[in-house]
Parts: C-alpha cells; sequence; structure tokens
C-alpha cells in the first residue's frame, strides 16, 4: 500500500513537472506561473503569464489585454506579436530574431537585441528599453515610440547600421543621435494608447509626524500630458482646499516609467493657553487694595486702569502654545493637464 502511494505521489509530481515545460504546438498559456519552458512550436498568451526560468521561445502571439513576464534572458527565434493592447515585460534581456510585430507594449529591463530582418511597430507599438543593439541593417518599420534610457548600439564590423528608414518612429534617446536613421527625435515616453489613459496613480498614501507635520507620497506608472499634481485637505470631508503643488517629472508630462512624489506641509493648529505670571497676580492684587485706598480720589481711576493694563499684561505675557491639532484630516489628489483640464483619484485618505 506504501508503495503504491509513493509511485502516485511520484507520477503526479512527474505530470506536474512535465506540465511547467513544453515541446510542441500551439499551447495556450493563461494565468499563472509557469517554470523552465523551451519549445519549438507557437503558443498564445492569454491573461496574465510569468515565465520564471525560460530561455528561448518560438513564435509567440500576446493577446490584447494579455502580459506576458520574463524573469530571465530570453531568446524569440522565429518572430513574434504583441497584439494591440498586449504587454511583454522582459526583466532582464530580450533578443528577436526574424521579422517581429509590435502592436501593444514592450518593456526591457536590460538590453534589447535585434539580430535579423528587423521589427515592424504598428497602431499603439511602444518600446522601451535600457540598452538597444541593432545587427545586420534590421529596420525598425512602420510607426511608434521607442524609448531608449541607456545606450544604443548599432555598430557591427565597424559600420554603423541605421535603426530606421521611418520618420514616423519616434525616438526618445538622451545620447549620441548617430545611426537612428530617418527616426524622429521625439520626448513622448510612453505609447500613444497608453497617453489616452492619461494618468495611473498608485500608492497614494498620507503620514503626519508628532509636529503634525504631514507627508503625502504617490507613484505615477502611466503619465499623459500632466503638468503638476495638487494635495487637497478637508477638514469634513466635503470642503477641499489646495495645500501643496508638485510639478510633473516626466518630461513634457509624458512617461510609462514609475516615478515618485512626495511633499511635505504642516497640519497644524494651535491651541493657545495662558498662564498667569506671579507679578501679574500680584498686581492683581494690589489693583483691589490700591482701589479701595483711593476710591475717593480723583485719581482712582486713572491709577485703577494703569494696575488693570499692568495686571493683565503681565499675565498674557505668559501666553504659551501648549498644544497642536489637525487641521485637516481628509486629503485627496488632484492631477493638472496642460489643456487645463484636471481629474481626481477617486481615494480620499482619512487620517
Amino acid at each position: 500500500m506504501k508503495t503504491f502511494f509513493l509511485s502516485f505521489i511520484l507520477a503526479v509530481l512527474s505530470l506536474v513537472s512535465s506540465a511547467q515545460t513544453w515541446y510542441g504546438t500551439n499551447p495556450t498559456f493563461t494565468d499563472g506561473f509557469v517554470g523552465s519552458v523551451g519549445y519549438t512550436g507557437t503558443a498564445t498568451i492569454e491573461g496574465r503569464v510569468t515565465f520564471t526560468n525560460a530561455s528561448s521561445f518560438d513564435n509567440v502571439d500576446v493577446k490584447s489585454g494579455a502580459v506576458l513576464t520574463l524573469e530571465q534572458d530570453v531568446e524569440f527565434y522565429n518572430g513574434s506579436t504583441i497584439e494591440g493592447g498586449g504587454e511583454i515585460d522582459a526583466q532582464q534581456d530580450l533578443a528577436f530574431d526574424l521579422t517581429n510585430v509590435i502592436e501593444g507594449t514592450l518593456k526591457v529591463s536590460g538590453t534589447l537585441t535585434s539580430n535579423n530582418q528587423g521589427e515592424t511597430l504598428s497602431g499603439c507599438g511602444f518600446i522601451q528599453t535600457v540598452n538597444l543593439t541593432v545587427h545586420q541593417d534590421n529596420l525598425f518599420s512602420g510607426s511608434g515610440i521607442i524609448y531608449i534610457t541607456g545606450v544604443y548600439n548599432s555598430e557591427t564590423n565597424s559600420n554603423f547600421h541605421p535603426l530606421t528608414e521611418s520618420s514616423s518612429i519616434y525616438v526618445t534617446y538622451s545620447g549620441a543621435w548617430q545611426g537612428l536613421g530617418a527616426a524622429t527625435k521625439g520626448t513622448a515616453t510612453a505609447s500613444a494608447c497608453s497617453i489616452s489613459t492619461p494618468v495611473t496613480i498608485i500608492n497614494f498614501s498620507i503620514r503626519e509626524d508628532a509636529q503634525n507635520n504631514v507627508t503625502a507620497s504617490w507613484t505615477s506608472a502611466i503619465e499623459g500630458d500632466v503638468n503638476n499634481y495638487v494635495v487637497e485637505g478637508s477638514a469634513d470631508g466635503t470642503t477641499f482646499v489646495p495645500l501643496a503643488e508638485v510639478a510633473t517629472l516626466a518630461p513634457g508630462g509624458n512617461s510609462a516609467v514609475a516615478t515618485d512624489y512626495t511633499t511635505t506641509f504642516n497640519n497644524n493648529v494651535d491651541v493657545i493657553v495662558a498662564g498667569f505670571s506671579l507679578v501679574g497676580s500680584f498686581l492683581l492684587i494690589g489693583l483691589f487694595a490700591g482701589s479701595i485706598k483711593l476710591r475717593k480720589a480723583l485719581v482712582a481711576p486713572m491709577i485703577t486702569l494703569i494696575l488693570v493694563g499692568a495686571g493683565f499684561a503681565s499675565c498674557t505675557k505668559n501666553v504659551a502654545k501648549v498644544a497642536h491639532t489637525n487641521k485637516y484630516t481628509y486629503f485627496r489628489l488632484k492631477t493638472n493637464f496642460n489643456d487645463g483640464t484636471f481629474t481626481y483619484l477617486q481615494q480620499v485618505w482619512h487620517l
């Protein structure tokens, strides 16, 4: 019985293991994590799929709305497609062979290498990579945006191969323009389709210290045509007033790169508490005693007035700010755009 049970467990484990390594044709990966992957067929990506240990792919089709995450260096051999609204997030290096069609978003945290026959961008095609290396005259064609944050290298055998002959591909690159071909210099750092969703804010938070200093923090995952952000406060959760303004950090207000923002302001309302001094107390006692003795004198009213003034002046001399409280307990984030429009983050923070 024990032997049968052990054999059954090993058989199940074998099936699970084999399910993570595929060699064949036309699989469909939906949601979840897949381990070691290497195959010679084609694959369809639907939903959110992460390959934790993949080294090579044949033809891959990333469907609209799907996100394929690659945790290790990967090479595509026979051409692949990222459909509009689809995304590949390569967390290390990615190499392309043959012609690949990019209608969606390709993000590479390391080096993107285009080896031969070139890449075609169309629709909302957007490539964001740290480094880009191009070999063997494989021009990028079509229309779209290429955002290079690191180094562009088109040198093979001491010859510079142009990135593109198309002026409808916009390249945002701070380095030398040599080798970029007919591409147009751009400032956009986000897909044109991403900009249709003008801003995506995550991780909005409010912190307050013992001195009622408030720190507001947030991250923009996407910015499109953003001018500035305004943190607003309210005492009742209904009427809000602007408290701090922060200009966008994105070039031209456009970015698909996560950007962190923070601002600090004081939220004090001082509670005033008066402390009567010893001198003031004696002066007040003297006031009453003196007023009795001088009640029949003509100068009594004048002396009384002087004593009262001196007494209260001495008393209020020791007025102290001994307590603080919050002026605002509700906070929200407003985004102002370059065209004069604005939007509010739905989240309202309550201390």
